[in-house]
């Protein structure tokens, strides 16, 4: 009986063992568990913050897409501003020009004015020689009439000459008419010159 006893216990203390080492299993396979389902929580959380990190990246990324958008803008902005302002610059130059063009313009007419006076001048000085040419001329038939004049003169004397050497040669009677003769003469003459 003792040795069934010791049996028995035997028995029962491998069962107890065998008790002992599934609770150890099912100890061990529920520590497993848990550590899978920890594993698994952490699997998610890091798939979450990678979706969360994914979304950052994508929410920065359309920002950046943004700015570079504004940055285009505000590029296109200042291209229009620069554009204007060679718009600006090629009005104001072509106002130049024509300014220039007016100016010119004024010049050209001030100077076919000088040109139209120094004309006038010309024309007024060239009537200014006619009249001073006239008066030569004037002058000149003047001094002709003058020498005629003179001429007539010498023959009247060489006339009266005459008469006074044939008043000399003739009779008394004959130098007293000659005398009358030359008296009417002179002043026949002197009426003549006096109608010149």
């Amino acid at each position: 009986m003792e040795q069934n006893d010791r049996a028995d216990m035997m028995e029962l203390n491998d069962r107890a063992n065998l008790m002992e080492l599934n609770d150890r299993a099912e100890m061990m396979e529920l520590n497993d568990r848990a550590d899978m389902v920890e594993l698994n929580h952490r699997a998610d959380m890091m798939e979450l913050n990678d979706r969360a990190d994914m979304m950052e990246l994508n929410d920065r990324v359309d920002m950046m897409e943004l700015n570079d958008g504004t940055d285009m803008m505000d590029l296109n902005d200042r291209a229009d501003s620069m554009e204007l302002n060679d718009r600006a610059d090629m009005i104001e130059l072509n106002d130049r020009a024509d300014m220039m063009e007016l100016n010119d313009g004024a010049d050209m007419m001030e100077l076919n004015d000088r040109a139209d006076m120094m004309e006038l001048n010309d024309g007024a000085d060239m009537m200014g020689l006619n009249d001073g040419a006239d008066m030569m001329e004037l002058n000149d038939r003047a001094d002709t009439m003058e020498l005629n004049d003179g001429t007539d003169m010498m023959e009247v004397n060489d006339r009266a000459d005459m008469m006074d050497l044939l008043v000399y040669s003739s009779s008394s009677h004959f130098m007293r008419s000659s005398l009358k003769l030359q008296k009417k003469t002179s002043h026949t003459l002197e009426q003549t010159l006096g109608s010149k």
